[in-house]
């Protein structure tokens, strides 16, 4: 079946199903980037128990990491949840290690518009991209979930881990009492840009942390050594990969 025959036959199936069909179902191809700036590196975030303290200056550390250690399974997903969503489009993989370009990535949204620097923007447009899917760093409220209450103070973004030495957690399946935990955490924000007019078409925001604590012999234990190095990173592409693929399918299945 020809690609306009596929695309006549789910409108015709939308109708009778009264199913929404996404843009790209009723237009010409399109041609996307994909673009992911959230695993420069690990922006790991301590508990701040001080009375008074602003919850938002919780102890923060950045930690940088090179593009292949997470940034590129981040772009992996992205790149997978486009072509699994949109079959006919091609894709573009960006793959982004300017330090400068991460810096500013919060000023590329404004409102409804994009504000796309020079250097990023006249390339993709020479290449005939008619679409960006850009996928940056989100701030909001640590919320890490645990499985039975969510926990954490201040706030959180991109990728990293939130470590609390003092809460006391009770473990009801062990009957043990653990102190502290380690939550790695995936925060971050999809957007979908028509590159012709800078119009974002649509946003999906993820924010998501797991709670890790001692068990057994190790209660008592550093939080922070709960996972080893290599875990932690394990866990963490896990993650973003779960994350990222939800978020960028809900961004093509959103509204034109």
């Amino acid at each position: 079946m020809t690609t306009s025959h596929s695309r006549r036959a789910m409108l015709a199936l939308a109708a009778v199903s009264g199913l929404t069909v996404p843009a790209w179902a009723t237009e010409a191809p399109r041609t996307y980037a994909a673009m992911s700036l959230i695993a420069d590196g690990l922006r790991n975030v301590g508990h701040e128990g001080t009375t008074g303290s602003l919850l938002a200056n919780n102890p923060r550390v950045m930690s940088p990491l090179d593009f292949d250690v997470l940034e590129l399974p981040a772009l992996r997903a992205v790149l997978g949840a486009v072509m699994a969503a949109d079959k006919n489009a091609k894709v573009m993989p960006l793959k982004i290690t300017d330090a400068a370009v991460y810096a500013r990535q919060g000023d590329f949204i404004d409102g409804g518009r994009a504000v796309l620097p020079g250097e990023l923007l006249e390339p993709l447009r020479q290449s005939a991209i008619t679409h960006l899917v850009l996928v940056t760093r989100h701030r909001a409220e640590a919320r890490m979930d645990s499985g039975v209450l969510t926990l954490g103070s201040g706030t959180v973004e991109g990728v990293g881990f939130y470590l609390d030495r003092e809460y006391q957690l009770r473990q009801q399946e062990r009957s043990e009492v653990t102190t502290g935990y380690l939550a790695p955490f995936v925060y971050l924000k999809a957007s979908l840009i028509d590159l012709k007019t800078l119009r974002v078409v649509n946003t999906q925001v993820s924010t998501y942390g797991r709670v890790w604590t001692a068990s057994g012999k190790d209660v008592g234990a550093d939080p922070w050594t709960i996972l080893g190095d290599a875990e932690k990173i394990r866990v963490l592409r896990e993650m973003i990969q779960k994350q990222v693929t939800s978020a960028v399918t809900k961004l093509l299945a959103g509204p034109a």
